[in-house]
């Protein structure tokens, strides 16, 4: 009987049989032995529904669901969410006394319960457990995504033709540049997110989403200086406090991990007070169409309640600096800060969806050089 000492297998091994006897002759043929050692990999997490970003109305259910997958079996899985950047609610879904290799996650959030209103916000993610290489339970999340509370009008108008739209389907400049300050503040939340799931890349990193942090907030700054209206002075106000607060938290981000998590919630709820002053510019909007149309006609810009949905939206930021002809290196700079955030904030059912395009467009190539 032959027999190997105690190992712990890290890798993979080979190892070659040979047998001597008293004679000292050896076997002619040596048996090989291989163990293969399968890396432990995270868990995995598909979200199934809804997908992506959502603009919901304050009374509506929510079917969430996700699949998910382990090598070597799933621990515990569950749900989280938090309204407008507050405590995160976990919870804990599926109860099996073998871990399965494949679970299907699920739960139905009722807004009209949670009493929500226009301009608030619901963040949300699946997370996943298993037994890491060290022998302890370790968690997984899946991207942060968004539930915006707007106002039932504004949802409905935009799912109309855009053709003949009047007046009182436009916006004002204000709400062209709460759009704006939205989408940036998404991609800082997005980033930030992204280094608390896979921080390996955090002293590179935190700077940049640092240094975006501190530009959105010189803007909203800037912006606030320029409105009339007290109440969305207010929320600018709000915004701007909360991103103060990112800023403080970021700054400590790249040494220390745990700097994250309170940076996160700083970051969402500027988030949510940008949503305020959106869902607060939809109502003055709507007020002043209905009191004169010709009002509206000359004070409102020509953006239409469609270009609301963020996701289609061009980053007027960066093609308007990009039309210029740069030559101030502090524009440059703002520019490389922005583009390496829109990277850090790319989701990874996002870089998912990209690669299949890619494999679908290789499969269809006619020859070897497309």
């Amino acid at each position: 009987m032959a027999l190997l000492p105690p190992l712990t297998l890290t890798k993979t091994r080979k190892w070659k049989l040979e047998l001597t006897d008293e004679a000292g002759r050896s076997n002619q043929i040596s048996r090989r032995i291989e163990i293969v050692v399968y890396p432990n990999k995270p868990p995995k997490i598909k979200i199934v529904s809804p997908r992506g970003d959502q603009q919901v109305s304050p009374l509506e259910e929510i079917s969430f669901a996700a699949e998910m997958e382990d090598d070597f079996g799933l621990l515990r899985q569950g749900f989280s969410y938090n309204l407008n950047g507050g405590e995160v609610q976990n919870l804990e879904l599926g109860e099996e006394e073998v871990p399965p290799l494949k679970a299907l996650a699920s739960h139905l959030l009722a807004l009209e319960e949670l009493e929500l209103e226009p301009g608030q916000l619901v963040s949300w993610f699946f997370w996943a457990e298993d037994f890491g290489p060290d022998g302890e339970p370790r968690r997984a999340f899946s991207d942060m995504f968004f539930a915006e509370v707007r106002p039932f009008e504004e949802i409905f108008r935009q799912g109309l033709p855009s053709e003949g739209e009047s007046s009182e389907e436009q916006v004002s400049t204000l709400s062209q540049k709460a759009q704006e300050l939205i989408k940036l503040q998404k991609q800082i939340i997005n980033a930030t997110w992204k280094l608390h799931r896979k921080p390996g890349t955090l002293a590179k990193d935190a700077p940049v989403v640092l240094e975006s942090q501190y530009n959105v907030f010189e803007q909203t700054t800037e912006l606030m200086e320029t409105v009339e209206d007290e109440e969305a002075k207010d929320f600018l106000q709000d915004a701007a406090d909360h991103m103060e607060k990112a800023v403080a938290h970021l700054t400590g981000a790249g040494e220390d991990a745990t700097e994250l998590l309170p940076a996160l919630s700083a970051e969402q709820g500027a988030y949510q007070a940008l949503l305020g002053l959106l869902a607060h510019e939809f109502e003055v909007s709507r007020s002043q169409s209905q009191s004169s149309q010709q009002q509206s006609r000359s004070e409102r810009s020509q953006s239409q309640l469609d270009q609301l949905d963020l996701r289609e939206e061009e980053d007027r930021y960066e093609t308007e600096s990009q039309a210029q002809q740069l030559q101030d290196p502090k524009q440059r700079e703002q520019l490389q800060a922005l583009s390496r955030l829109k990277e850090l904030a790319q989701r990874q059912e996002d870089l998912n969806e990209k690669l299949k395009e890619a494999e679908n467009a290789l499969r269809a190539a006619e020859d070897e050089e497309e």
